[in-house]
């Protein structure tokens, strides 16, 4: 591997559980680090390692994409890199729902949400879906057992 400038060596800190480097610069609306106008991880990989491979692009092995760490860094098609990011993200995401539900393979559902520029991959909580549409019914339920306007009725 090859030297790395002192200025690019203190921009990431090494997360010791999954051997990360985590780019502590500015990054862009989607998560991955920028240096001026290129991707983090290209510039890292690129003084670590050497050029990428003409029609290949960088793939994040541990699925984070503010890793800079050229050992998590593969040259893929795009793709493969492409076929490799739908629909999992395992650092990206979180391993329970908001009420604590954890994701299973069991427990998760997936649910694809379109936003104007791209379409993206939400997981669901099975339980908490279930838990949803039970208070949805019963609503409903109750709804058609009450009288509409009491007062008018003399009720």
């Amino acid at each position: 591997m090859g030297n790395m400038s002192p200025p690019l060596m203190e921009r990431f800190v090494v997360n010791e559980l999954t051997g990360c480097w985590i780019y502590r610069g500015t990054k862009d609306a989607d998560g991955y680090g920028r240096v001026d106008s290129t991707v983090a991880h290209r510039v890292y990989y690129e003084q670590m390692v050497g050029p990428i491979p003409e029609g290949k692009q960088l793939d994040h092995l541990c699925v984070r994409r503010a890793c800079v760490n050229p050992e998590h860094l593969e040259p893929v098609t795009p793709a493969v890199n492409q076929a490799r990011a739908i629909p999992y993200r395992k650092w990206d995401r979180p391993l329970a729902c908001l009420d604590g539900h954890e994701f299973t393979p069991e427990n998760t559902a997936w649910a694809q949400r379109n936003t104007p520029t791209k379409v993206i991959w939400e997981r669901k909580c099975r339980a908490c879906i279930a838990r949803r549409r039970r208070k949805y019914r019963q609503q409903a339920r109750d709804a058609k057992t009450q009288t509409p306007f009491p007062n008018l009725l003399g009720k």
